[in-house]
């Protein structure tokens, strides 16, 4: 049977400035995360595959402060918009998705939780049409880099968190709420793009690509 933690508990493992700067519409750190007996016990260390998992697992503390870390960066980006359930039209699932970044003795240095969407249940021409995105080929990266060796270049190289969280969607897409942090029956309708769905790739580099021109780049052909 499920049961809910005391909002005591919950209290302690959130940042009380989330609920003072909830926006309407956005999806409220949970009230109602979920607990369920008869679910095994993962071990210290360990990634549990499911929520249910992880939440009842030795790092329960640490998975949840993922998840809702996962969660703020969602609702800095207005990634979704809370809406009635539509007639006639497909809402996918979404899963969580943990790991655990670890240092060169294998001693576990962050706890990730990742938000994906199913896009396996979305249907072409209808939450979705376009889907290819380009890759960087090896001989161009290594023509690159013998060119900095060459000339002296410095190299810098940058990582986006959450990168594709950042592309905008053309598409209407609704999907159910991220379990353990439902707060109502409505679902999410989607702004801007999400892991795990068809599109991410493409919006990602669109949205990349945008701000390189603007910058002063200019696309190799």
């Amino acid at each position: 049977s499920d049961k809910s933690i005391s909002s005591e508990e919950l209290r302690s493992l959130k940042d009380d400035e989330s609920n003072s700067n909830h926006e309407p519409g956005m999806l409220r750190r949970s009230e109602r995360i979920k607990n369920q007996s008869n679910v095994v016990i993962l071990e210290h260390n360990k990634t549990p595959n499911t929520y249910l998992q992880a939440i009842n697992s030795v790092d329960k503390d640490m998975w949840i402060n993922a998840m809702i870390e996962e969660l703020g960066a969602i609702e800095r980006n207005s990634t979704w918009t809370l809406v009635k359930q539509p007639e006639n039209r497909t809402v996918i699932g979404c899963r969580w998705v943990f790991a655990i970044k670890r240092d060169a003795a294998g001693q576990p240095i962050r706890y990730k939780a990742r938000l994906v969407a199913q896009g396996f249940k979305q249907v072409w021409g209808e939450d979705y049409n376009i889907t290819y995105a380009p890759v960087a080929r090896s001989s161009t990266m290594r023509i690159l880099l013998s060119l900095a060796g060459a000339k002296g270049y410095a190299i810098r190289q940058f990582d986006v968190t959450t990168a594709f969280l950042y592309g905008s969607l053309k598409e209407e897409i609704f999907m159910k709420q991220p379990p353990g942090f439902e707060t109502s029956n409505h679902v999410c309708r989607l702004n801007k793009s999400l892991y795990g769905l068809k599109q991410a790739a493409k919006e990602w580099n669109d949205a990349l690509n945008k701000v390189l021109i603007a910058t002063g780049f200019s696309q190799s052909e």
